[in-house]
């Protein structure tokens, strides 16, 4: 044990291969034990004194005698995420493949004091505790499994415990070693570095003053490659993991990461308090709403439709429901068709404190507190709408036009449906449209004719479009007989301000082709409405890599059975060109099993060529490319992307890279993110020629490209 100990801490290859290579591989590899320092196993010591960078050259050299099972059953994997060490921890899981969806467990020695009549009273307990690898990264897992002895005590503020960590067995407890024993070397040349270092680490996760902007990023890049990774977060419990430790600490933007990615749990603990300790003056209960109110944006409908939580929802932030008993904050005690919210009470909490992101929560799950928003309610006697009843009541603005935006009606729009009969018909021969077109029935007059007619449109509506946005008089002139022209127009060109002022003249569900939308308000927009999302709408959505529409999609709207057998039996895997993003995972929630698998196809390709690559290639780009480059690079984030890509393809990674119609060598090469950008190349010899930077609108610039193709080398740049 000794010699493995000092054949790590010195690089020395060759012993550690001999040691590992024997029968007594597991005794020593991960040896732990009271006495000796044998608590922390050679590979637990190397990977604390060493940067990560030489770690992971240290486990290169060593792939065959230390197996991705050997780092997981080790608690490398869990420490890593837990020291929030990325570089190692996206070693582990992208090169050695090591699952991230296995729990460790490991034996703890603790030293239970609690206080009885004012007497201490200690216990001491051994047990095994289990961690997955959500619960490793957020809470104690390194102080749990590197300590000697943890020593709890009931001696905090408000009466929680206190866990510090022992670490006597530095001194060998009462075995005594001769001064030239390799024991004695290693304990006292050794122990004390390490000491220093595992504790200037559990120093560092602990700290809650500082480096917290480093801390988020570093926890977003681990939590997003989890993810990547197919980690089930809404398969298991986590033991209510994001209500306190370093994801809490973190803030709303950790927490709401592990909601949007499928957490099911409920999170409306009091050790959210960590979110706002930072508030001056604020007592504990106003703390403890403070860090409600904020996290109700990111939460899902799988998280609030979960057993117990709407009810914990409403008991914790007062929303009441009536019921032939009388008043309850239980709503799942009554079943959806026949829940009544107590608008009374609503209103009248609503001047005590902040509701806005309460109410908000009600409007993206409106079924789930019994509300329609193409129908009347009854308040005080008399009918109303759920939207009249926002802006009778003075909610916020922002309540009010996130109904809007959710599809709610007034009283008078209401009324106004009735009159959409001649909408509905257009939607019906728009929809039989494009079933003869499917079928190619149509025939080449009709279809020249319908050109024409698009284009006038298009030539009408750009006409009225700039004097829509700065004139009140075209506003005014949009109604039920011209709506619907007006419309399309909108769809046709994107434009997101004349969509705004005639959405509530069209019934969306009545309309399906959108596909010629990538405006993503629009899109979520259209969706909250109830548009339905069809295989070819889904694909462009991850096409463009549009996560933010996705959430709606997943997090928002309730599930039906047509759309999940869309997914799970529709969708192919040829029907996906790119990688699909880290974020765009998040964002599919409980489907992403399903895109993580076809995310493997781009792995093995970048594989394939980075096997194949033997030294950089040289990078050189047209002038025009360059000034692109120029403007794309503006955006601090943009540029990093683009220079990352960049950087990519120097090395011989293209991953997802595809060839463009009707030219010969050129290829596109897609920037994952919601900037859309594409870089369009081609490859002569050992070199890489740019052609062209493109934002993704409409159509690839194919004529362009057909030019750009025949340069000669001598107009490219070197680019550096």
């Amino acid at each position: 044990l000794n010699i493995l100990h000092f054949a790590f801490l010195h690089n020395d290859i060759e012993i550690s291969k001999c040691l590992l290579n024997s029968q007594f591989k597991d005794e020593l590899l991960f040896f732990r034990d009271q006495n000796i320092m044998g608590r922390y196993s050679p590979i637990i010591m190397k990977s604390i004194v060493s940067s990560e960078r030489d770690f992971i050259e240290f486990l290169e050299k060593l792939e065959e005698e230390i197996t991705s099972e050997d780092l997981l059953k080790s608690g490398v994997l869990h420490l890593a995420a837990n020291a929030l060490k990325k570089d190692l921890f996206d070693y582990l899981v992208k090169s050695r493949n090591v699952n991230v969806n296995q729990d460790m467990s490991f034996e703890v020695y603790s030293c239970y004091e609690h206080f009885n009549r004012g007497r201490s009273e200690k216990s001491l307990i051994k047990e095994r505790k289990s961690y997955s690898l959500l619960k490793a990264l957020n809470l104690d897992f390194i102080k749990n499994f590197t300590s000697d002895w943890l020593l709890i005590s009931e001696e905090g503020p408000n009466g929680e415990y206190v866990v510090n960590c022992v670490t006597s067995s530095f001194s060998g407890g009462d075995t005594k070693f001769g001064k030239s024993t390799a024991s004695y070397k290693l304990m006292s040349t050794v122990s004390d570095v390490f000491g220093i270092l595992l504790d200037k680490t559990l120093t560092w996760i602990e700290k809650r003053d500082e480096d917290r902007s480093e801390k988020l990023e570093l926890f977003k890049s681990i939590f997003r490659t989890m993810v990547a990774k197919d980690y089930k977060i809404g398969d298991k419990r986590e033991e209510f993991v994001i209500s306190s430790g370093l994801i809490a600490y973190l803030g709303g933007d950790a927490l709401g990461l592990v909601l949007e990615a499928g957490y099911k749990e409920s999170f409306l603990g009091s050790g959210n308090i960590f979110v706002f300790d930072e508030a001056e003056g604020a007592n504990y209960n106003q703390k403890i709403d403070r860090a409600q109110l904020a996290l109700l944006p990111f939460i899902t409908r799988s998280n609030i439709s979960s057993d117990g939580n709407l009810d914990i929802f409403c008991k914790e932030l007062k929303v009441r429901f009536i019921n032939s008993q009388g008043k309850t904050f239980e709503p799942e005690s009554i079943s959806k068709e026949d829940r009544v919210l107590d608008l009374d009470y609503l209103r009248s909490k609503n001047s005590k404190i902040n509701r806005e992101n309460v109410v908000n929560t009600i409007v993206k799950f409106h079924d789930l507190f019994g509300l329609k928003k193409d129908k009347e309610i009854e308040y005080r006697g008399k009918k109303t709408t759920f939207m009249d009843y926002l802006v009778d009541n003075k909610f916020p603005q922002s309540v009010i036009e996130n109904a809007i935006e959710h599809g709610f009606l007034a009283k008078n729009q209401l009324k106004e449906m009735k009159h959409r009969k001649q909408v509905k018909a257009i939607a019906e021969a728009i929809k039989r449209q494009k079933k003869r077109e499917e079928a190619a029935l149509i025939e080449k007059e009709e279809k020249e004719k319908r050109e024409r007619e698009l284009a006038k449109v298009r030539l009408e509506t750009k006409g009225r479009k700039s004097e829509g946005v700065v004139s009140d008089h075209s506003y005014e002139t949009i109604n039920h007989e011209n709506a619907l022209k007006f419309f399309i127009s909108s769809l046709m060109n994107n434009d997101y301000s004349l969509f705004t002022r005639t959405v509530n003249f069209v019934n969306v569900e009545d309309i399906e082709d959108v596909s010629i939308v990538e405006d993503s308000r629009m899109r979520k927009a259209l969706i909250r409405r109830g548009l339905k999302v069809d295989k070819k709408l889904f694909l462009s959505i991850l096409d463009l890599d549009q996560y933010d529409v996705m959430k709606v999609i997943v997090g928002e709207r309730e599930r039906d059975r047509d759309f999940v057998r869309m997914i799970m039996l529709d969708i192919k895997e040829d029907d996906i060109n790119y990688e699909i993003s880290e974020d765009m995972l998040i964002a599919l929630g409980g489907f992403r099993g399903k895109f993580v698998e076809i995310n493997r196809k781009f792995e093995e390709i970048e594989q394939e060529h980075e096997f194949a690559e033997e030294e950089k290639r040289e990078v050189y780009i047209s002038k025009n490319g360059m000034k692109e480059l120029e403007e794309f690079s503006v955006k601090d984030s943009t540029r990093e992307k683009l220079l990352k890509k960049i950087e990519d393809m120097r090395c011989g990674r293209f991953r997802g890279a595809r060839s463009v119609e009707s030219t010969d060598r050129v290829r596109e090469l897609r920037i994952l993110g919601r900037e859309n950008i594409r870089v369009y190349y081609k490859l002569l010899d050992r070199g890489i020629y740019i052609l062209k930077i493109y934002e993704k609108r409409d159509e690839v610039p194919i004529e362009e490209l057909k030019l750009l193709e025949k340069m000669e080398e001598d107009q490219f740049q070197f680019l550096e």
